[in-house]
């Protein structure tokens, strides 16, 4: 029963404000030593500690008025004799839990032992401190909102009376009116480039993981040049010792003066069944009304993992593309940020990413789904509390693939908007292969101008040079679906180096002449664009193109633009001509020049036929 609907007899004279103050402080106090017990304490208890921090924040409100205002009119006898019983409520039930959850005599909820005494503690316990504390936040709401309803009528009676000719001054208009700056310029000091985190987890393969040890390292740089590491250990006891999984994570922090700080972290427990189990293989098809069956009998079951690989009921929901699947388990209480022995985390998960064991059999960790619906996952997994910052396998959320040509041109951009909207800031990140937002931006077909101006006011800089050379101009060439971002780059934003040579020694134009929209669909027009802006054809760079299973392997010396079209055969290069004549690089009569029969002497034909006319015979009837 809530205590503002109980008259204490006890309480004949209500405190006077000195007292009361006293009183919030002293439960403040109460509250906080049990809040710092509990701030460690195994990952299924957060609900707890969520509302020992918004008590917490409703007394230092308190505390703030009592501390300001002396006025019986603001705070009249009744209620302050209402907030005197419903404070003394609240620190004997946090006297009491306190003295059951921990004894004087034992170390805090810091020790390993304390973590597990909370992590087994009896669910009639919680459910009981869950309600007490629950009727002391429903009591101190409505007590906050009485004493707000006072304030605003004392307040409101103490204005003077307003004159309604009153007019404003045109520099008040101006001041208000004018906008304070551009949101592009608030961007500009951003770092250009953001070094790429670094992962380390254990193979599959690896004898610790065959033992049932799992264990993931991610290493980052944050501003400051502060390092912080963050670590997951865990262990899968045998099962025929126990079901269960124990992992501990944690995240270390050190600066360049060697001050190191342990962050908070968690330990959980959890159960260990088979991929296979009814309830596994229910979260696996995406069937909801058998997750709901299974979750209506047993509530713990959401905390399950996999004998194999940890995979979570979230996670294979998430793999089963069923959008109803993954909102009934986050609203049964599934964790949104439980990864699995990999730490692969669901919101990477939605967007493609995969364990080891199948990334090697791909070659690749992580593709974009079929569908569109992952944008639709990543948003209701962001409003579960997902978090968007974290990094695995040394990629964030916006270094993956996210584009496929069966995608809306749109879904980049709206994207990056949902990213914006939970306060992403790592826009600018690129990885080791180059992988970046302004990568996905310029895939982005019809789109991809958009998205390349959201970046520019987001602070990443377009004219950054990655790691390997290649500039904005670079990954146009080679990546993009037509030639607008190239020319949006080149007029809007500046960037002019069309003739910079990466370290392979290749221009933006020789990676044009290879692009896949060039050499397959050939009216994407990025040659020809290039050639408009000053590409240079006959541009052979410093070195020979050697990358791993590229096609330019078979030069054994570098080549031109154009000596590359034409070994990629007679319809690329006819098309780059074309494009040259166009540009006026080529003028009609050179290749009107070029066109011309070759003329064949008379050491070609004499090896092989008696006399030219033979040859010539020859040659018109091959005709």
């Amino acid at each position: 029963m809530s205590g503002v609907g109980e008259i204490i007899a006890g309480v004949a004279v209500a405190a006077s404000f000195t007292q009361l103050l006293a009183h919030v402080l002293r439960t403040s106090k109460t509250l906080f030593v049990f809040y710092q017990d509990f701030k460690d304490a195994p990952s299924h208890l957060k609900h707890v500690q969520q509302k020992l921090l918004l008590l917490l924040c409703i007394l230092e409100v308190y505390e703030v008025h009592l501390r300001e205002i002396d006025d019986d009119r603001l705070l009249p006898s009744n209620l302050r004799m209402l907030l005197q019983i419903v404070l003394q409520r609240l620190d004997d039930d946090i006297f009491e839990m306190n003295q059951r959850f921990f004894n004087d005599g034992q170390k805090r909820s810091r020790s390993l032992k304390m973590k597990f005494k909370l992590m087994f503690t009896d669910r009639e316990v919680i459910a009981k401190l869950m309600e007490r504390l629950r009727d002391a936040e429903r009591d101190l709401v409505l007590l906050t909102g009485l004493l707000n309803i006072k304030i605003s009528s004392v307040a409101f009676a103490s204005l003077p009376a307003v004159d309604s000719s009153h007019s404003v001054d045109q520099t008040t208009k101006d001041v208000i009116q004018k906008p304070t700056g551009s949101p592009i310029a608030r961007h500009c000091t951003k770092s250009t480039l953001k070094v790429a985190p670094r992962s380390y987890v254990l193979v599959p393969d690896s004898w610790l993981r065959k033992l049932g040890f799992y264990c993931s390292v991610t290493i980052l740089v944050t501003p400051g040049d502060v390092k912080t590491t963050k670590i997951l250990l865990g262990y899968k006891f045998p099962i025929w010792f126990s079901h269960k999984a124990i992992s501990i994570y944690f995240q270390l922090a050190w600066s360049t003066l060697c001050n190191i700080s342990i962050m908070p972290g968690y330990i959980r427990v959890q159960n260990q069944v088979a991929l296979g189990s009814p309830f596994m293989g229910a979260c696996e098809r995406g069937d909801v009304r058998l997750i709901s069956q299974y979750v209506r009998e047993d509530p713990e079951i959401l905390n399950n993992r996999t004998i194999c690989s940890g995979k979570t009921p979230l996670l294979l929901a998430i793999a089963s593309q069923n959008l109803e699947a993954v909102k009934y388990l986050l609203d049964s209480g599934a964790d949104a940020n439980m990864g699995d022995d990999e730490r692969i985390l669901p919101i990477f998960s939605a967007i493609g990413f995969r364990d080891k064991r199948i990334a090697n059999s791909t070659q690749y960790i992580q593709v974009p789904p079929p569908t569109t619906l992952w944008l639709d996952m990543v948003k209701l997994l962001s409003q579960y509390g997902a978090s968007v910052h974290e990094n695995i396998a040394g990629k964030s959320m916006t270094t993956a693939f996210l584009s496929r040509d069966s995608y809306d041109p749109q879904v980049v951009l709206r994207y990056f908007r949902l990213l914006l909207e939970e306060n992403y800031t790592d826009f600018d990140a690129c990885d080791d292969q180059g992988r970046c937002a302004l990568a996905n931006a310029i895939r982005g077909g019809e789109a991809a101008t958009s998205s390349i101006d959201f970046l520019a006011r987001e602070g990443v800089q377009l004219s950054r040079i990655l790691a390997d050379g290649k500039n904005v101009l670079h990954l146009s060439a080679s990546i993009a679906m037509d030639m607008k971002p190239i020319k949006h780059f080149y007029e809007r934003h500046g960037i002019i180096e069309v003739n910079r040579l990466d370290q392979w020694g290749w221009t933006p134009l020789h990676y044009a002449v290879d692009s896949p929209s060039n050499r397959c669909g050939g009216t994407c027009g990025k040659v020809r664009m290039l050639l408009k802006k000053g590409a240079d054809p006959y541009s052979k760079g410093r070195m020979a193109h050697f990358r791993h299973l590229h096609p330019s392997n078979m030069f054994s010396e570098p080549v031109s633009p154009i000596e590359y079209a034409e070994w990629l055969g007679c319809e690329v290069y006819e098309r780059f001509v074309d494009d040259m004549v166009a540009t006026g690089v080529l003028t009609a009569d050179e290749y009107e020049v070029g066109d011309e029969d070759e003329f064949v002497d008379e050491g070609e034909w004499s090896d092989f036929y008696d006399t030219k006319e033979e040859f010539e015979k020859e040659e018109l009837f091959d005709g």
